[in-house]
């Protein structure tokens, strides 16, 4: 299950614009933590989570925590943007290789690290090389 939360408008987060559908649709439910919504883009399902309602027009960014879970949801959030961009989700988690996966999360951790405003040496210094 992938969280996302509303971007602010003119945010420089990279987020997907997400068409979620009426709140009646099967697709989407509210449950006791918030609300979860699945969608078949290209015949694979994405789960997405949310905590509040969804808002029809709103934009909507991937919320990614360095917990447990970090690597699978990260991968999920990467999928999931190639699919909303027209692109083939790539293979699942599972499937790539362990070194695969920790070169995918120390890159992501390094993003976030420039997005921030740390510098290039910096982000390769911290998280190692990419």
């Amino acid at each position: 299950m992938l969280p996302i939360v509303q971007s602010a408008a003119g945010s420089d987060i990279v987020a997907a614009g997400l068409a979620l559908a009426d709140p009646a649709s099967d697709r989407i439910r509210k449950a006791a933590d918030g609300w979860h919504v699945v969608l078949r883009i290209h015949g694979t399902k994405h789960h997405l989570w949310l905590k509040q309602a969804p808002q029809f027009g709103a934009t909507y960014a991937f919320k990614l925590l360095p917990d447990v879970e970090f690597e699978i949801r990260a991968h999920a959030a990467y999928r999931f943007w190639r699919a909303v961009n027209g692109r083939s989700p790539g293979p699942p988690f599972h499937r790539l290789s362990a070194q695969r996966r920790k070169r995918f999360a120390l890159a992501l951790r390094a993003l976030d690290l420039r997005m921030e405003g740390a510098s290039y040496s910096y982000c390769v210094t911290k998280e190692g090389a990419v």
